[in-house]
């Protein structure tokens, strides 16, 4: 992976009034959850038993709505991605976030690229460090 490229946190999103606790054992049991279809973290709920809907949203506009409407009870979003939905629709009285986990963003490049390109990775991080600044 190369040095990383954006900050980014999952994080879950519930209805203030949502008594469930997404650091509760029983919250993959109890909890209807999904994150947006493609994204690596519907994935992730998949992969860990979560009870996920079968027609998750195409997109972050859509995956809030579903949360508004109640379709479920959390979505697992990029907190700066979702947080800046939450802000421009005015919706921050109606939802609160915790924490699953810190994502950083990076490159992942195949090993025989790096083996056959053995400067690239350096180069390209330092780049990324010029353009993180």
């Amino acid at each position: 992976m190369s040095e990383i490229i954006a900050e980014q946190k999952w994080t879950w999103y519930l209805l203030k009034d949502n008594t469930l606790d997404p650091s509760a054992d029983n919250f993959k049991q109890k909890g209807i959850v999904t994150s947006f279809l493609g994204a690596n973290m519907q994935k992730w709920l998949l992969q860990n038993d979560f009870q996920t809907i079968n027609n998750p949203p195409q997109n972050n506009q859509k995956l809030l709505s579903f949360l508004l409407s109640g379709r479920v009870d959390a979505i697992l979003a990029n907190d700066q991605v979702m947080n800046s939905l939450i802000d421009e629709f005015g919706h921050k009285e109606k939802v609160r976030s915790a924490l699953n986990r810190n994502k950083p963003l990076g490159v992942y490049f195949a090993k025989d690229f790096l083996a056959s390109q053995p400067l690239f990775l350096e180069e390209f991080n330092r780049a990324v460090r010029y353009c993180r600044q």
